[in-house]
C-alpha cells in the first residue's frame, strides 16, 4: 500500500505515459490470466470471473501500481485525464511505464484522435463514493 501511495503522489506532478491493449477490449477474457486474479487482493474472490463482469466493462487495465500477482492495488481505481476529458479505469494488471488500457477506452479519452496509440496522461488515485459503490478498492 506504501507504493501505492508514493506513486500517487509522484504521479500528480509528472505526465504518465497511456499505451493501449485490444486484449482489455474482450468482454469474455479471463480473469485468470491477469496479476489481479486470484489470492486475498484477487477480483476472482470478489465474485468476477470475466473482464466483462467488472463494473464499468471496459474502464480496465494495468498500472503501475499493481507490483503483481495478489498485490494490495489490485482493483484500484484511477481517474486518467488527457486535454480535459477525464475516465476512471479499474487496475487488474500490471503495466510499467505508465498504464495500458482497453482501445475502446484510450479512444474516448483522446476523442479518437490517432496519435500512435501513446499518449501522456495526468492521473490521480480515485476514491469517490462511486468507486466505493462498485465494489473497487480504494
Amino acid at each position: 500500500m506504501q507504493f501505492t501511495t508514493i506513486f500517487t503522489v509522484l504521479a500528480a506532478f509528472a505526465p504518465q505515459l497511456l499505451r493501449y491493449d485490444p486484449v482489455y477490449d474482450n468482454a469474455n477474457g479471463d480473469l485468470h490470466t491477469v496479476a489481479c486474479s486470484d489470492g486475498p487482493n484477487g477480483l476472482l474472490t470478489k465474485g468476477f470471473t470475466t473482464f466483462g463482469s467488472l463494473p464499468n466493462f471496459a474502464y480496465i487495465g494495468g498500472a503501475p501500481a499493481v507490483e503483481g500477482w495478489n498485490s494490495a492495488s489490485c482493483g484500484t481505481c484511477w481517474t486518467l485525464t488527457f486535454n480535459g476529458k477525464t475516465i476512471n479505469v479499474l487496475a487488474i494488471y500490471h503495466s510499467a511505464p505508465g498504464f495500458n488500457i482497453a482501445l475502446s477506452s484510450l479512444n474516448e479519452l483522446n476523442k479518437r484522435s490517432h496519435l500512435g496509440g501513446l499518449i501522456f496522461i495526468q492521473i490521480s488515485s480515485n476514491t469517490t463514493d462511486y468507486v466505493r459503490t462498485h465494489g473497487f478498492m480504494y
